[in-house]
């Protein structure tokens, strides 16, 4: 059943300063209790309230009804740069977490209007989106790397995004590092590294891809380790381009702009269902959000 979104809220508000590089601007944000999530290629800021000064970096901003149409238009993918994804729903919902248990009270305003959010988004994936995104980085990933079968292949991470990708390649040697232990949670074909095992993992790999969000400790010390290594390919999905990561020994690099590029060759197959989860969208902000009174959206600078 679809939830109601606003329910209890005054005015929805929110901040997007998108970013085209390899980290995330460091935008100062707005004063006040909101929910910040950051992406590799933009950063938000939900609120109930709109701040009593502009927030730096230029945003663009939403208000009531077209805040949440935008809010879920990006948890269900469509702002990527793959439409339909679901790692981004991944890390909106870790962001949440985190943020309702470091700031209860603070999230009590918005809990309502996060819980319709989610239940519309996984309604409109189920009804438009089927097959679309959710596997598009995988599928995108084993056509550049394009490991021979029993090629030992390193998976760094071990969020959804990691999760996506372990099916597409059983046919390989294929491991797992995370920073802590997940047991269980992977499936028992998959070998799992101990955390302290980071260097041992970049030297038995020889394809690697990292599926970690830009992080400068972590990001340093795989490039150390696999630099020495010299890896037949490196692919890491939470930057764009080389620059604050990057592997000179390897034989080929991947970021996520050759992802993107060859997205773009195979787009047109998918405009359609991206079309009508986009219409999806817009019907149930307007129709579904009658305590969240409709505001102009500012014009960026």
């Amino acid at each position: 059943m679809a939830g109601k979104p606003g329910h209890g809220v005054t005015t929805l508000y929110v901040a997007h300063w998108r970013y085209d590089g390899n980290v995330p601007a460091a935008h100062r944000w707005p004063a006040g209790d909101g929910l910040p999530v950051t992406t590799c290629l933009r950063r938000l800021w939900i609120g109930t309230t709109t701040p009593s000064h502009a927030p730096a970096g230029q945003p663009e901003t939403y208000t009531g009804t077209l805040a949440y149409r935008f809010l879920l238009e990006f948890v269900t993918g469509l702002h990527s740069e793959i439409p339909g994804e679901t790692n981004v729903l991944g890390q909106f919902r870790q962001a949440w977490f985190r943020w309702r248990e470091a700031r209860p009270a603070a999230a009590a305003t918005l809990a309502t209007t996060v819980d319709a959010l989610l239940r519309d988004a996984r309604a409109i994936r189920a009804r438009h989106l089927q097959g679309v995104g959710g596997e598009s980085y995988a599928s995108l990933v084993r056509r550049l790397v394009r490991p021979a079968r029993g090629d030992r292949l390193l998976i760094v991470g071990a969020g959804e995004l990691a999760r996506s990708i372990w099916p597409f390649f059983r046919q390989q040697s294929t491991a797992l590092w995370n920073r802590s232990p997940i047991g269980g949670r992977a499936p028992a074909w998959l070998q799992q590294f101990h955390p302290g095992d980071g260097e041992h993992a970049a030297r038995w790999a020889r394809h690697v891809i990292l599926t970690t969000p830009p992080d400068s400790q972590n990001d340093a010390s795989w490039a150390r380790w696999l630099n020495a290594s010299g890896p037949t390919t490196v692919t890491h999905l939470g930057h764009r381009r080389p620059g604050a990561f990057d592997v000179a020994t390897a034989e080929q690099r991947f970021f996520l702009d050759q992802l993107f590029e060859l997205r773009q060759a195979q787009a047109n197959v998918r405009s359609l269902q991206v079309a009508r989860a986009r219409a999806a969208c817009k019907d149930r902000a307007e129709q579904g959000c009658p305590h969240v009174p409709a505001g102009p959206r500012r014009a960026r600078a």
